[in-house]
This record gives structure tokens, sequence and C-alpha cells, in this order.
């Protein structure tokens, strides 16, 4: 069975336009690129709204838009911290954005997507660090806990934005 990390690193784009930033896989097994969680679920959502477009239940399909629009999803920590107090997952994410700005001057995305907002800070140091702090920097509430349809309504409007400017030079 491959790993996230290897899962992640098949659908990474060779351009990163927008960059969506978690704070880690999660604790439960479940994982974005596997198509298996309500991150990923919320997400194709959004997407779906968005761009009036369905990729019916199979992951693959809309895997494979997300990342040939230049869409990826990294996390802040690369292993889980869900399950952790909140004072020692807010140490960790601080301590892990010096690597996150690493790939973020490797990546040069045009967009970012904080995809919980307690990340935030932690996600600007980096794009300080990484001298990509004219980035636009979006946040969103993770979608669990009844944010799902305020997750699903705010990353709609921000695609539908991005998509707006940049649909043709994607093909959308």
């Amino acid at each position: 069975m491959q790993s996230n990390e290897d899962i992640r690193e098949y659908w990474r784009p060779k351009r990163v336009r927008v960059l969506f930033v978690g704070e880690s896989p999660p604790a439960g097994g479940t994982f974005f690129y596997r198509g298996n969680s309500n991150l990923f679920r919320y997400t194709r959502e959004a997407f779906g709204r968005a761009l009036r477009r369905d990729w019916g239940q199979e992951p693959a399909s809309f895997l494979e838009f997300f990342s040939g629009c230049g869409c990826y999803l990294d996390d802040l920590c690369p292993f889980p911290v869900n399950h952790l107090a909140v004072r020692e997952r807010r140490r960790l994410c601080l301590e892990n954005s010096k690597e996150l700005a690493r790939r973020l001057m490797e990546m040069r995305p045009e967009l970012v997507i904080a995809v919980k907002r307690d990340i935030e800070d932690p996600l600007r140091k980096a794009l300080v660090v990484a001298d990509l702090q004219d980035i636009p920097v979006q946040a969103l509430r993770f979608p669990t806990f009844g944010h799902q349809e305020r997750y699903v309504a705010a990353l709609a409007d921000i695609i539908g934005e991005y998509w707006a400017s940049v649909g043709k030079q994607l093909g959308v």
C-alpha cells in the first residue's frame, strides 16, 4: 500500500497555481488524496458549485481535475496532529512552518488557501520566510463541526473569482 506522501506526490502538478494548506494529515487514517476525507468531499462540492461541474463518485476524476488545474494540498505538519492538545498543535505548526517555507519557495503559487483558520499565522510566517508575503492568502474554517456549508460557500466564492480571472488559461 502506498504511503500518503507518495500519493500526495503523485497528484502534485508541475505548476502549483493554487496551494491549499492544511494543518496535517488526519490521525484517523483518512486522507484527501485517497478521496475518503471530509476535506476531499467538501472541496469537491465547492469546486462543483463554483464551476457547475459534477465529477461523479470516483475520487480520481476530481483529483485529475484538481491537479490538472494546478491545485495542490500540502500540510504544515507532515504527521497527524489533530489528536493533540491545541497548544502542542500550534507549537508543531510553528516549528514546521520553516519547512513549509522551503516548499513554498519551490512552488511559488499564485494563491494560498489555509484550510483551517488556526494555521493562518504560521502559514503567513512561512510566506514571509520564503519572501512570498505578497501572495494572496484566504483562510477558511475546516469543514467539520457544522462548518461544512460555510466552507463550501466560501471556497466556491474563492474558486469562482479565481477561475473567472484565469480559467481560460487553465482550459476551464
